[in-house]
């Protein structure tokens, strides 16, 4: 980095090499947003040539990286708060943020869509039957050391739940809003490595018509901690949601998805993701299929 202090190219290109795709990780990881990873990747390194002629070396280089990294992580989460809050009332009408016209307006951060309310409800239930309780927690209230000291169940796409965007998350199956096509704008999950018979690209029913069709991911990955485990239940919409959490909680699809997946000798169950496909009549989750799965993935 001393060299790069100094005007060195090839300096540059080195740390380039040998750091590109560790950054790429950081982000991705975070992001579940390959193309967005790539762009926050080329960022920091564009931070870091802005910044060679004030290096001190004061600390190890890659704390130095990933310390730039880190905040440009964090202000790219400043902007997506923005582009995924609401504004108006429940009682009057709201819709989401728009950076165009809404500013100064007043955010709504604590909306929680009927799917996401029954689905905690759902839960709450089941941990009851275990007689195991769970200690309930707003997105925008977690905190890293929740993220440390805790196995964790995130309720909600990183759509809604922000939260997500810091912490491991699913790597095969992915929530973006596609920037091209004829559902351009629209949310999906896309499927990162179709297998044969898969789709590439899971989406809902059109916003202009009735729903009737959505798709969730569930997925189980490791958490920071060794020995932690995050599970995943998210939607495209907020039924999709209410379903995944409704999947996992109702034995005869628990038993569906385990005769699928690997269990060790210890009876632990590994890492997966897994696509089902949601019915909806009248706004309410009446069937799921299981779509797509991996095993192993984190």
């Amino acid at each position: 980095m001393l060299a790069c202090s100094q005007g060195s190219a090839e300096a540059l290109t080195e740390l380039f090499r040998r750091y590109q795709q560790p950054i790429h990780g950081f982000f991705r990881r975070r992001l579940n947003d390959p193309a967005r990873a790539e762009e926050l990747t080329q960022e920091t390194f564009l931070a870091l040539l802005r910044s060679a002629s004030r290096y001190e070396p004061r600390a190890l280089f890659r704390t130095y990286l990933y310390a730039i990294a880190l905040k440009i992580l964090r202000a790219y989460r400043r902007k997506a708060i923005f582009r995924t809050a609401f504004v108006g009332r429940p009682e009057t009408g709201m819709r989401y943020y728009d950076t165009t016209k809404d500013k100064g307006s007043f955010i709504l951060d604590h909306y929680t869509g009927v799917g996401e309310v029954l689905a905690v409800h759902e839960l709450d239930r089941v941990f009851g039957v275990l007689h195991r309780q769970i200690r309930l927690k707003r997105g925008n209230l977690f905190s890293l050391d929740d993220a440390k000291n805790n196995n964790l169940i995130f309720v909600g796409s990183p759509f809604e739940n922000l939260t997500l965007l810091e912490i491991p998350g699913t790597q095969e199956f992915i929530f973006q809003r596609m920037a091209s096509g004829t559902r351009k704008g629209d949310e999906a999950i896309v499927n990162v490595h179709p297998q044969p018979g898969e789709s590439r690209n899971y989406f809902p029913s059109l916003g202009n018509a009735p729903l009737t069709e959505d798709y969730a991911v569930i997925g189980l990955v490791r958490g920071i901690n060794q020995g932690q485990a995050v599970l995943i239940l998210a939607g495209t919409t907020t039924i999709g949601t209410q379903a995944a959490v409704e999947y996992v909680c109702r034995q005869s699809s628990v038993e569906e998805l385990l005769l699928r997946l690997p269990v060790s000798q210890t009876g632990q169950l590994k890492p997966f993701e897994a696509v089902i496909r949601v019915k909806v009549t009248r706004g309410v989750p009446v069937g799921t299929e299981l779509v797509a799965l991996r095993s192993g993935t984190s």
